[in-house]
């Protein structure tokens, strides 16, 4: 399901977000409905394994999206620190869940 979808190829900020605080509850991965939860790896992996699994998933099967530094993961890392809870999908309507912090 990872690949050619648009949470995965497209907004890097997203992917890195959900890769620190994990995500939980419905998800529709182009058209296929799925339900459950990813756990939060953002306690276990640092900011270059973050950006090294995510360019991974960006770079894999026939996806072909840009690669995610370390200083990306970070700025995510520090605008996100206060969260506590996994991402659900109705957080990424708001735009300020959305992008790398200071870059357009």
């Amino acid at each position: 399901p990872l690949d050619e979808w648009e949470w995965v190829t497209g907004d890097a900020g997203r992917l890195v977000r959900v890769t620190l605080h994990g995500l939980m509850g419905e998800i529709d991965v182009n058209g296929v409905i799925y339900y459950g939860a990813m756990p939060p790896w953002g306690s276990f992996l640092n900011d270059e394994e973050v950006a090294a699994l995510s360019t991974y998933i960006r770079q894999s099967w026939t996806n072909s999206a840009s690669a995610v530094t370390a200083a990306q993961v970070a700025k995510v890392r520090e605008a996100t620190k206060d969260r506590s809870m996994p991402w659900e999908a109705a957080d990424f309507e708001d735009e300020a869940n959305l992008g790398i912090p200071g870059e357009e």
